[in-house]
Order: structure tokens, then sequence, then C-alpha cells
């Protein structure tokens, strides 16, 4: 049986990009977008380097195996060039930490993704010359290409060619329709991965109606709890929850108990944990919003699936505070940290934190 930890790095199709007046002040707004175009190059090194493990020990690992074959067929594979190669692939005893599993995820999203659409292995010349480093290119970001208008590139490569003629020399300026072909790739790119996420997405949902059958009651609640913490995963909503942890960390690592405050349940009055707990279980599963089930009943089943000890423990190691299962600890030093006068931890180190946390409770409810 596949472990629920195979869980998908986010991918979000972008409707209403955030865009900026002037194209030389462009900054990376827009935090979906800087998502999907993380994942882009990420999807794309991943395929790269496993595939380019074939042939090590004799083993297959080309873009076919990455379709056709198990998770655990592929680990094995990826084993075996390690023992032949040790720069090659990662040992068995490592093929359950979740960073090396996810490396494997990312290859098959891509190896998907170059069936869904010819432009992710062979973009347009017009995408090539945009965004290809110099001299052969411009070195426009697929994020610019996902932004802007053609009229606003072109005023940038403008711009560029006047303030750094030399950098640039020999590349000619590309028409308004020429960059519309390229902003097309960008765009059939993204949507590329995007549907093979969601290719993904529908494997884990079926791995986990398979391992929900004949188990009990508060089985099927720990991998309700997980399939939720994953769906939020790979659809971005803890990424952009990061950004809202860092701007009400005051909030968020709250070390206040919360036995009197009315705002909370009484299930949730009587444990009498301090309150960032809540909040940060909150930003996790979206437990005191949603619809599905009572607010007491999901705190009950949250509490045991992601105990304050254990989310200490996770967020300790994730981001290496040294507060191991101490809440306590682990919520002051998050404050500290998230303080921009101290600057140690920032939103992109949460969403790690909160990808690792996601993985881990995932394995454990598969577990149990």
């Amino acid at each position: 049986m596949q472990t629920i930890n195979q869980a998908l790095e986010s991918l979000q199709a972008v409707t209403n990009p955030a865009r900026v007046q002037l194209p030389e002040a462009l900054k990376e707004v827009s935090p979906d977008v800087i998502q999907a175009t993380r994942n882009l190059n990420i999807l794309s090194a991943e395929y790269v380097a496993i595939t380019g493990w074939h042939g090590i020990g004799g083993v297959a690992l080309m873009q076919n195996d990455l379709l056709t074959q198990s998770i655990d067929e592929l680990l094995n594979r990826i084993n075996t060039a390690n023992t032949a190669d040790p720069n090659a692939g990662w040992p068995e005893a490592q093929n359950s930490v979740p960073e090396l599993r996810m490396r494997l995820i990312h290859a098959i999203i891509e190896a998907r993704a170059r069936t869904i659409s010819p432009a992710v292995t062979l973009p347009q010349p017009e995408f090539s010359q945009l965004v290809n480093g110099a001299p052969a290119g411009w070195e426009i970001t697929e994020h610019q290409l996902l932004t802007l208008t053609a009229e606003e590139i072109l005023q940038f490569i403008r711009s560029r060619q006047a303030t750094n003629p030399t950098r640039y020399l020999g590349l000619g300026l590309l028409t308004a329709p020429q960059i519309e072909l390229a902003r097309a790739d960008a765009r059939d790119r993204l949507s590329a991965r995007s549907q093979g996420l969601e290719q993904m997405e529908t494997f884990l949902k079926t791995q986990i109606e398979i391992a929900t059958k004949a188990t009990s009651t508060e089985r099927e609640q720990n991998l309700g709890a997980a399939e939720n913490l994953l769906r939020r995963e790979a659809n971005g909503t803890l990424i952009n929850g990061t950004n809202i942890v860092y701007d009400n960390r005051l909030d968020y690592a709250d070390g206040a108990l919360v036995g009197g405050d009315m705002n909370y349940t009484e299930a949730e009055r009587t444990l009498n944990l301090p309150r960032g707990y809540y909040e940060l279980l909150d930003v996790l599963f979206d437990y005191k919003t949603q619809t599905q089930l009572p607010r007491d009943e999901y705190f009950r089943t949250l509490h045991r699936v992601l105990p304050p000890n254990q989310l200490a423990q996770d967020l300790s190691d994730a981001l290496m505070l040294g507060t191991g299962t101490d809440i306590d600890l682990t919520l002051a030093q998050m404050r500290l940290r998230m303080d921009p006068a101290d600057g140690r931890l920032d939103p992109y180190q949460l969403g790690r934190a909160f990808r690792r946390i996601s993985y881990e409770v995932g394995q454990w409810a598969l577990a149990i």
C-alpha cells in the first residue's frame, strides 16, 4: 500500500494575477504565481535528475517508467541505482524520508505533464528566446510571461537592452504577436503541470479510499483529517496560509491559555491549551469554519491526530527551534523568530514546515 505521505506540491492556475505599474519595478507579489512558477522549476529539475539515473545499475527510469510503474517499484529502482553509484538516488533506508519521496512525486507529475502538452518539452522558439539566460535570451521569467502583457514585456526588454547592451548583444526585439506565442506557451506549461497534479491527486484519493475500507471509525476520522490536510497542501492553501501566520504572528504563536476565552468551544476550553495551538490547527485543517462535521467533534479528531507535543516536535524539527515537544517554548521561539527585527523565520520556512507536517500526519494516519 502506498503511504499517504506521497503528497503533492501545489500548482495553482493564475486567473487575475497582481501586476505592477512599471515592468522594471516588477515584484513577485502574487503568492499563487510565485508558488506555481517555483514548482515549474522544481518539477522539471527533479524529472531531469531522476531520469538521469536511467541505466545506472541496469535500472529503467525513463518517462514511460514514471508513467507506468508503481511508486514502490520506482523506489526500488532508485535504490538499485544508488547501490551501483552512491551519487545516484538514495538507499532503501531513506525511502520513508518525505522530501525524497516528494522528489519522485515531482518527477511523476512532470512525466504526466510532458504527455499532456508539447510546450513542456518543446516550447516555441519565441518562448526560449525570452526565458533563456543571456546571451541567448532576455531572461524573462515564466512569472512575468504569466503576469505581464505583451506590450509590458516588450517595454521590459527594451529597457534591458538600453541599460545593459553588452549583455544582450545580438538579441533582436520580438514583436507583440511573437511575445503572445511565448505567453501562450507559459500558460500551456502551467496548465499541463496542473493537470498532472490533478491526476496524482485522483490517485491519492483512490489510495485513501482503499485504505479506509473495513477500518474503525476512529481510523477513518484520522484518515479523513490527513486527506483534508494533504488536499489543502496540494491546492496551495497551506502555502498561502504561511503569509497569514507570518502577518498575524502574535495570534498564531500566542502562548495564552484559552480556558476562559468564550471564542473557543467547550471541548477546546476544557483542554485549556495555548491559543497558538488552536490557531495553527485551524490554519492547517480549517477546522473552525468547515461545515462537514461539528467543530468540537472535528477538533477532538485533530487533537488525536496532531496533539500539542507532536505539533511542537514537528515544528521544532522543521524549523530547527531546539524546543522539542514543549508547545509553550515552541510558540515562544516562533514569536521571537518571526519578529522582523530577528528575521530568522519567514513564510517560506513556514511553508516547508507545514508540508513536512502534512507528510508526517499522513504517514501516522495510515500506520496506526
